[in-house]
């Protein structure tokens, strides 16, 4: 027993130093050697930003192409733009990896990475909250043509921890605007959105996941880039550099998050995972795919579903099941707004609407309510449930509403095929012997 009280102890000694050592280089940011003993220490320990409360807050710094890992430490769930630092802006743009990389970049070009800045829905929210903020995810390099200059700003950063607040003030060459215009923005790389530079390069050198003799070989014959590895470009930690992040109290004149998390998909994972080996990339990468989530075609993201619906007449009862095969997150994940909404008509008079989602009071970060489906360890999805109707349901509909809550406030801004995925319209009573 006084063994086990030595070894918390410890362990408490050892994280209160820690946290110690962060308060300092919040300030100081002077002694690079330590900065780098310290992002070693953590990942020998391989802990995870999902879970370590000391590596949160390291990343609440500054991002600063930390030698240990440069890839990952740019990130920083949505406070800053990537630093460029010594790359030349026309050789960020993915056109520059397009001839030696051609199935890599149609993969890119056809998810939503590409399209994080160009797409209808992303526009549409710009256009109601032109918020720098958004840009820092959705155009990692931006950009703005009226200023010309790197968009770092007057950053002030609380993280709350159950003790204390930890605090920065850095000044950097130029602040926020309030407000953005669209077309003041609208550069080549910044229509890039999430292009390969924004995970693959940094300080003109080019990170992959595995460097092969192969990979080296062909570097040296035909394109003589700097090329190093980096096993954080295939961990799901680097997900969480943009798919990860609380509300903001303020974006403006400074990025002030607050500790309700507004987006939670990568922390949904690693609750999810166990013994699981699969991360992120199994379901959202390959060669051919590089990236995404497949709502850009409807009709190939609702074949991730298995539904099916059957009424029970003399229980008045409508029997509904969804499975969805692999899946490492909740459904729906990401935004709040997004909704599954599972309707039932008699001929054209609705008889059931039941609403799937995780409600938030905005003002207070309450969570009224969360009913969105969860994983099992296996990473998939199966749920039964039962609904009480008063009419035979003659047709039965299942839709996935990207706007949710905001679909009134956006419909005039963004047509139907852009705020909903029918998943399911057809009949509701069938063969009752049916399994998956």
């Amino acid at each position: 027993m006084i063994l086990l009280l030595l070894l918390l102890l410890s362990c408490s000694n050892e994280k209160a130093l820690e946290l110690n050592l962060l308060e300092r280089l919040y300030y100081e940011q002077d002694n690079p050697k330590e900065i780098d003993s310290f992002f070693k220490k953590i990942i020998d320990r391989k802990e995870t930003l999902g879970v370590s409360e000391t590596i949160q807050l390291f990343f609440s710094r500054e991002p600063n192409l930390n030698s240990k890992d440069p890839i990952l430490s740019a990130f920083s769930q949505g406070r800053f733009p990537i630093p460029n630092n010594h790359d030349e802006r026309e050789n960020l743009s993915a056109s520059q990896c397009k001839s030696c990389h051609k199935e890599e970049y149609k993969g890119w070009k056809e998810s939503l990475h590409s399209k994080s800045f160009t797409n209808p829905r992303f526009k549409a929210a710009f256009q109601i909250e032109p918020n720098a903020w958004c840009l820092n995810c959705h155009a990692p390099y931006w950009e703005n043509l009226t200023e010309k200059k790197d968009n770092l700003s007057i950053v002030m950063e609380q993280f709350y921890s159950s003790n204390s607040i930890y605090t920065k003030n850095i000044t950097h060459r130029n602040q926020y605007q309030k407000s953005y215009d669209y077309s003041s923005i609208e550069t080549s790389l910044n229509k890039e959105g999430v292009n390969c530079s924004v995970c693959h390069m940094r300080n003109q050198t080019i990170f992959t996941n595995e460097l092969t003799a192969t990979k080296s070989i062909k570097n040296v014959l035909f394109s003589n880039h700097k090329l190093k590895e980096n096993k954080s470009i295939s961990n799901s930690d680097l997900c969480i550099g943009c798919h990860e992040f609380s509300f903001p109290n303020s974006v403006y004149p400074i990025i002030h998050y607050s500790n309700h998390k507004m987006q939670s998909t990568v922390s949904e994972y690693y609750e999810a995972k166990n013994s699981n080996k699969e991360n992120c990339n199994s379901c959202h990468f390959n060669v051919s795919y590089h990236g995404g989530s497949g709502l850009l075609n409807p009709s190939e993201f609702s074949k991730n579903f298995i539904i099916y619906f059957h009424y029970k007449n003399e229980k008045k009862e409508l029997q509904f099941e969804i499975f969805i095969p692999k899946i490492g997150h909740e459904f729906p994940t990401g935004d709040l707004f997004r909704e599954l909404q599972i309707k039932a008509f008699h001929e054209k008079e609705e008889i059931l609407k039941y609403i799937i989602s995780k409600n938030v009071e905005v003002s207070t970060r309450k969570i009224l309510s969360n009913n969105r489906l969860l994983p099992d360890k296996h990473f998939s999805i199966r749920k039964n449930m039962k609904f009480n109707v008063t009419q035979i349901p003659t047709r039965c509909v299942v839709e996935y509403h990207l706007e949710g809550r905001i679909d009134k406030t956006v419909e005039k801004i963004l047509p139907k095929r852009e705020r909903i995925i029918n998943l399911y319209d057809g009949i509701c009573e069938i063969d009752s012997s049916k399994n998956f």
